[in-house]
């Protein structure tokens, strides 16, 4: 009995024993350490999935450039050699919106920095082209996450973002200006939404296509229709690539030369603007006015400015600002002053308008009756030179009033109206 007791001791011993031996360890994987223990009833992680190309999904732009081979769809078309553009202009504050089904998650955002993409001729669109350093991710005008972006990387890069679905916004804080001064859109190669879909998702046999939608731009009155390049006929199109040519081939050069010169000439989308002119003691028939400057021929041309009016129901071109020479950079058009007054007795007031550009400075006066009309411009300033001026009824006094003016520039002059 007591050699029994003694082999049931032990038996308990050695049970004991077992339970407070170390567990074997664990398998190690090819890094440093032990791969890590899960335990087997823990739900594994959601793999994630593409989502504008996985569920119904909507892409949403703030702007896109007037020209119509150049769509928002590229931003999606998994084609890194095209990309979405801005319009022109619209840089900073730009903003691209996905929106996926609210029951799906989002788990972070791939995009470019620009456009990856190479002309023709092979021009690096990327460097070209303004680039974006940082953005801003918004929902419902509330900013969820910041983020920068590499402008010297051309590969998609990660913003991670855990947020719900539905309406994300991507709005564009701060870019990086390209090497060509005229290209001002923001460019998006290629965008990605990474995250969780709906739990009742069955996978596509195909991948779909999000709807493309570019947000309605904010009514505008003629005049700023002025610059309206999405009208373009064809037929202007055909003309201005064959005008862009001729002035390529004068150029002359050798032929690898001149074909560059066709192709970053018509790569440069047309550049216009309307800036509003303020008018002092506005009066009847005068409404408004505003500065439009357009440069069409691409990083070779000069800057074309003039005076666009509006009186009654009518339009009234005005004048021309003096034209700086081609292939150099323009000084800048603007109006110095712009007022309704009674020059000449008996008619509607007129409009004095003073003009600039670069170093050259004029008067023009424009006229309602009896035909609307503007004067042709008297030179005010010139390069060391300036004079004052006094209108008078039957013209305008102009007096030396630095440096020594040109004699032609000096005495009385009649208003001639054309």
């Amino acid at each position: 009995m007591g050699h029994a007791r003694a082999i049931a001791l032990a038996v308990v011993v050695i049970a004991c024993g077992s339970k407070s031996e170390a567990p074997p360890a664990a398998a190690s994987g090819s890094g440093s350490g032990s791969a890590p223990v899960v335990a087997p009833d823990a739900p594994a992680k959601p793999a994630l999935v593409e989502l504008l190309h996985a569920v119904p999904s909507r892409l949403r732009v703030s702007s896109k450039v007037a020209n119509r081979k150049i769509r928002p769809e590229h931003m999606i078309d998994r084609d890194l050699a095209t990309a979405w553009n801005s319009g022109t202009g619209d840089l900073v504050g730009a903003w691209i919106e996905v929106v996926v089904p609210a029951a799906a998650a989002i788990a972070e955002l791939r995009m470019t920095a620009g456009h990856t993409g190479k002309g023709a001729k092979g021009e690096d669109y990327f460097t070209l082209n303004h680039r974006i350093t940082k953005v801003s991710l918004l929902r419902d005008d509330k900013v969820l996450a910041t983020a920068t972006l590499d402008p010297q990387r051309r590969d998609l890069q990660t913003i991670a973002i855990a947020t719900s679905g539905g309406t994300l916004r991507i709005r564009v804080d701060e870019t990086l200006a390209g090497s060509r001064p005229l290209w001002r859109e923001v460019c998006v190669s290629e965008l990605e939404v990474w995250g969780t879909p709906p739990p009742d998702w069955t996978p596509p046999p195909a991948p779909l296509a999000p709807t493309v939608e570019v947000s309605p731009q904010p009514a505008v009155s003629s005049l700023e229709q002025l610059c309206d390049y999405a009208k373009t006929s064809p037929a202007q199109a055909a003309a201005e690539a064959k005008q862009r040519a001729e002035m390529c081939n004068a150029e002359g050069g050798s032929e690898e030369r001149i074909a560059v010169c066709i192709s970053e000439s018509a790569a440069a989308a047309p550049e216009c603007s309307t800036q509003p002119v303020t008018i002092e003691r506005l009066a009847a028939p005068w409404r408004r006015a505003v500065l439009v400057c357009e440069r069409s021929d691409g990083p070779w041309g000069a800057e074309e400015c003039g005076v666009v009016i509006a009186l009654g129901g009518k339009l009234l071109y005005g004048p021309k600002i003096a034209q700086p020479e081609p292939y150099r950079e323009s000084g800048g058009a603007s109006v110095e002053g712009a007022r309704v007054q009674d020059v000449v007795p008996g008619d509607l007031p007129e409009l004095v308008l003073d003009v600039s550009k670069d170093d050259r400075r004029q008067l023009v006066v424009c006229r309602a009756t009896p035909q609307p009309a503007c004067s042709d411009p008297i030179e005010l300033r010139g390069t060391g030179w300036a004079v004052t001026y006094k209108l008078e009824p039957d013209g305008v006094a102009l007096a030396a009033d630095d440096g020594k003016p040109p004699a032609d520039a000096l005495g009385k002059k009649q208003l001639v109206f054309r």
